[in-house]
Parts: C-alpha cells; structure tokens; sequence
C-alpha cells in the first residue's frame, strides 16, 4: 500500500501514514463542531417555565428579622407572600421574558433605602453607579435595566416598580396586597418592605421583569438606619447617632440599645442608665468613629456583642453602686495626673507583679475590617519596628476580627495603632490587696500609688477588675495595669528591701528596675 508523508504537519516529528492523518482530521473537526455546538443560539422553549422551576427568596415563618444600624448591605431577604402575579412574554425567536410580582421584607426599622443592586451592579438610584445614594424616606424606586445582563439569548435584565413601605405605626394596607390577599391582612407594621409590580406598564404583561432565566439576580439593598429606635420612635440623643461622612451609628448609641430595648436588647429600665452615656457618646462622635452592623433581632448574643464594642471603642461599661446606675468609661488620656488619688503601704500591698516579655508582646496589630461597598475583608495594620527588632525580625502578631462592626480603613488604622500603643508599652501588670480604705474605686478608674518594697515612687494604674469578696471581709482585690497613658510618670527609688508581709508574699527574682520577672503569691489570697 502506497503511503504519503506528511512532513509539515506541526505537531509530529515523524511522517504519518494517510489513515493517521484521515483520523487526526476527524477528531479536530469533531471538536470544532462540539464548540460550536455549546457556542450555538440555545432553541427556544416549547413552553415557559412555570413558577416552581425557579429560584426565589425564602418564605420562612419564624425567622428572625435582620436589625441593622448605620449603613451597610442586606441580602438574603425574606419573601413575605408568595408569588402573586406571574407573567410571561414570547420574543419573535421564541425565547421567554419573565415577570413575577411579590413582598419582601428586608429588616426592622430604617430611615431610608439608599441604593439597590443585583448581583454586583447598581440598578437604582443610578444604574451602574454606586456614589449615588437616594435621600432617606424615599418610597419607591423604578428600575429600568432590560439589557443589563445582557440580551434575550442570555440573562437580561429587571424593569419595574418597587414600593417601599417603612412599617411606621401608621402604615395602611397597600391596596395592591389587599387585592390579592385581602383586607384582613396585616400592612405590615414593625418592618421594612418592598413590593415589586409593574405600575407604569413598562413590560408587556404588567408585572416585575426579572429576565430570561429560572435563576434572577435577587436585590440587596444599602440600607441606613441611625435616627429611630425599633418601634419608629426618635431615638435616644439623636443629635448624636450618626457619626461621621459614611452614615455609621455611634456606638455608644449601639450599647444603649443592647441594654434597655426590649426587641433587640436586654429591655432594662431607662432610669438605670448614667449621665455618662451621653457625655461619651458626644467624646465618640467628636472622635468620628462609627459602626455598622447586621444583627438577628433575638438578640441572644446581647452581651457578646456589647463586649465587642467596648473593644472596638476601648471603653469600660460598669455598674455604680454609688448611683445604682450603668456608666460607661472611655480609656483615654483624658486625666489629670497631679489630681489623681494616691495609695501607699498603709492602703494595700501588692500581691503580684509582673511585665510582658518583649519576646511574646505582639510588634504587629492587625485589624481586620469589612468594607462598606464591596464587602470585601480588609486590614487596618501597625508595627513597632523597635520592638519588631527585638524580636530578632519574627513577628508576633495579634489579630482583631471587627469585620462585623467596623466598615472603613480609617476606623481599622486607628484601631490598630490604638491597640498597638498599649501593647508597645508592656505595662506592669499588678495584683493588689487592698483594705475598705480603696472600696470606692471601680474598674476603668485610674489611680496613683506608692510602694517603697517594690522600689516604686510613683506608678498610675488602670483597673481591669475587681474581687470584692465576701460582705464580711477586710480586703478586696484589684487587678490593674500601668495605664498605657501614664507610663511617663512612672518614677522607681531604690532597690526593694525585704518584703513586710513574708507570709503573703515571695520574691522569686528581681532584674534593677526592670522588673521583668513576677512576685508570685504565696499567701492565703
């Protein structure tokens, strides 16, 4: 058999018979038909989808409401009734356009619905925009994108009407839920909602165009809420609940709520909160820092969430018993240190005594963020390149994870230098057992002592916590720390003579005025 050779073809080396090269052209016209065949105009439908073939929002009794507060993102809404229109329209090659009416409910109260997206565009106020934001309390939106994820051989778009209904007391039955469900169904009170129709008839068949597909890019919505309380009423200082250019809520504002509202907080009585709410609350939002954030209304984290924010702010919430009231402390630089109160030998004596290691102190603060717009996970970051040099070049780093409240790289940089100050400062850290004489003071006060066994002159402190013991007891016990701010005044004397209490206390080792290793308690406290 005669055999031709192929010796140009650019894959193979050697020659190749005429039936190799027959079947080689085969197999590369196979594949050329096969993509062009996935490639190809879909045929149109026999017949349109019918409603249970597609994907929508769920429809769950008992699921909690989002409550949101300042200005962020809701997706995964609920559908509050079930599809109560249903259209479709036949284009010339046969293909379907969609369109289906409902409610859906979006969160508790808000002051405004600022934007609208699908999937990662902007529908409204402006298509593909995502500065522009509608004023609060506008109550519809007419969307008009038919094209927006392409033409009819592939997702389309969404046109239409949405009606907003903000859930005041007053809010009446919309006449187009009471035509297809009737008058005795409730007007939705107590919550944010939308409904989609087609008012202006726009598409063909009067309803809610959501495109060509069985799987639509359902909406999520820029909500903002900062200026009323759950049951739509002014909410507590409201001058001050907005913070800042982005629309956040003060946090301050945030606690109050945790504490006394009985929807999404613990419902204590107003009367038990101090004046020093309102006066930090001003401090916060002269500082500019909000936050933001998507909650369950339970409210069964109530106390995880509280103790989040007191981080976030570096603040101290305490009860009183002087007032019987809850006060909230900011720690700040915010005293002055001549005023402070001192304590000496006669008052307390120190149970431990200890610094961090230079080695184990973080030199890195990393504070995670999520962003407004993108939701994407950011980072606020700061070092102490002297410390970091101490370290031998091995990073010790501490990690703040406050993307659930935090929204800007502002907030997240000032965080991180925030925490990364107090950890460069590596303050004693002190245990005392102090008489009655010190039974006023309460955690987050800063005082003064004096302690001539340990070699101090004059130290400032901090009060983390207190143990008040038993009522029948001589002593508490404090546990505090060198306040970061007051470390200046930090004066040591002489060495450290032999302790006056040996029964209580030991000395393992001391390093100068380091202090570097701790005193360990040995006695019965």
């Amino acid at each position: 058999m005669m055999e031709y050779g192929i010796t140009n073809f650019p894959i193979l080396a050697e020659p190749i018979s005429f039936t190799t090269y027959i079947i080689i052209n085969l197999i590369i016209a196979a594949i050329g038909f096969g993509v062009s065949y996935l490639l190809r105009p879909k045929p149109p439908r026999d017949k349109p989808s019918g409603t249970a073939e597609f994907e929508l929002p769920t429809s769950m009794v008992g699921r909690p409401i989002p409550h949101a507060r300042g200005k962020l993102w809701i997706t995964g809404t609920n559908a509050l009734t079930p599809i109560f229109k249903y259209s479709y329209d036949k284009n010339g090659d046969g293909s379907y356009y969609y369109g289906f009416d409902f409610w859906l409910g979006i969160c508790l109260s808000a002051d405004g619905i600022k934007m609208i997206k699908a999937g990662e565009i902007v529908l409204w106020p402006t298509l593909r925009d995502n500065t522009s934001e509608a004023i609060d309390g506008t109550t519809s939106a007419t969307i008009w994108a038919p094209t927006v994820f392409g033409d009819r051989t592939r997702e389309g778009g969404q046109n239409g009407t949405i009606q907003f209904l903000y859930g005041g007391q007053s809010q009446t039955l919309f006449p187009l839920i009471q035509q297809y469900f009737g008058s005795e169904t409730p007007p939705g009170r107590g919550l944010v909602s939308a409904i989609y129709y087609d008012s202006v008839g726009s598409n063909s068949f009067y309803a809610y165009y959501w495109g060509t597909t069985t799987y639509p890019k359902w909406q999520s919505f820029l909500v903002k809420a900062t200026d009323q309380t759950v049951d739509y009423e002014v909410i507590w200082q409201n001058t001050l609940s907005n913070v800042g250019a982005e629309d956040d809520f003060n946090p301050v504002h945030a606690i109050y709520e945790w504490l006394t509202d009985t929807k999404v907080g613990r419902g204590m009585s107003t009367s038990l909160i101090g004046t020093s709410f309102a006066t930090v609350a001003q401090t916060i939002y002269d500082e500019g820092f909000g936050i933001s954030y998507i909650l369950d209304s339970t409210g069964d984290q109530v106390q995880s969430y509280i103790d989040q924010v007191k981080q976030i702010i570096n603040a101290v919430v305490r009860f009183d018993p002087s007032t019987n009231k809850f006060e909230i402390v900011l720690i700040r630089d915010d005293y002055d240190a001549d005023a402070l109160e001192t304590f000496d030998e006669d008052d307390f004596w120190i149970s431990s005594f200890d610094r961090p290691s230079p080695g184990k102190s973080p030199s890195r603060v990393v504070c995670k963020f999520m962003d407004r717009m993108s939701e994407d996970v950011g980072t606020g970051i700061d070092d102490d390149i002297a410390l970091l040099e101490m370290q031998g070049n091995q990073i010790v780093v501490k990690e703040l994870g406050f993307e659930a409240f935090v929204k800007t790289q502002a907030f997240a940089d000032h965080i991180a230098a925030r925490e990364q100050q107090a950890y460069s400062a590596m303050g004693a850290i002190i245990t005392l057992t102090c008489l009655r004489t010190m039974s006023h003071i309460l955690i987050g006060d800063v005082f003064k002592i004096s302690y001539p066994e340990l070699g101090i002159a004059s130290m400032i402190l901090r009060v983390m916590s207190i143990d008040t013991g038993e009522l029948t007891d001589d002593t508490i016990v404090i546990n505090a720390i060198e306040d970061v701010f007051g470390a200046v005044y930090t004066q040591f004397g002489t060495a450290p003579s032999p302790p006056s209490h040996p029964e209580e206390v030991s000395f393992e080792s001391y390093s100068g005025s380091n202090w570097s290793t701790s005193i360990v308690e040995s006695g019965p406290y």
